[in-house]
């Protein structure tokens, strides 16, 4: 019914207040199956860079749903610290509202990790609802999970939270490390 009726979202009460629930499971399931359901299929990078190098990042995904996005969401690439702290984002141009179903697409990003020091940082991932992460003038009635896409692949993930300033933070998915020589 889910891929006749080309469903993108749905909405249930409480569906996941206990994640360990088998509500919950069942609620997972059904929507890793509905409208825009982004799965990685590759993910290239240098695992060592000299500090001068640019960092270039390669982002293949595929749109495994039933629909696309019908709304552009921005694609954002982060540097993280090996404790997962957040040190630079990457924003991107990239349209979500052209990946089709079956689509797959390359996201290509070479930046500059100037003002970073020699060590051990993290790659992440994320698309999330435009200007999600600016600061609210009100608190919104919104659990900051629907703010950000999780991909279908099992990644780690840096939950996305509201900050005191009801501001989004986290909602990382983590492509993997790399070292700064």
């Amino acid at each position: 019914m889910i891929k006749k009726g080309h469903y993108s979202t749905m909405k249930v009460i409480n569906a996941c207040e206990n994640e360990s629930d088998e509500l919950c499971e069942v609620f997972m399931k059904l929507h890793r199956l509905m409208g825009y359901n982004y799965q990685i299929e590759k993910c290239r990078f240098q695992e060592r860079i000299l500090i001068d190098e640019l960092l270039s990042i390669e982002l293949e995904i595929t749109n495994i749903g039933v629909a696309p996005m019908y709304y552009d969401w921005d694609i954002e690439f982060g540097i993280l610290s090996n404790e997962k702290k957040l040190l630079k984002v990457f924003e991107t141009d990239y349209k979500t509202s052209s990946i089709l179903p079956g689509d797959n697409i390359i996201f290509k990003v070479k930046k500059s990790l100037a003002k970073l020091l020699k060590g051990k940082y993290n790659i992440g991932v994320r698309i999330v609802q435009p200007n999600s992460q600016n600061e609210k003038s009100d608190v919104w009635k919104l659990d900051s999970r629907n703010t950000y896409i999780l991909f279908s692949n099992e990644v780690e993930v840096i939950s996305g939270y509201w900050d005191s300033q009801n501001a989004l933070k986290g909602g990382w998915s983590i492509l993997g490390e790399f070292d700064i020589e």
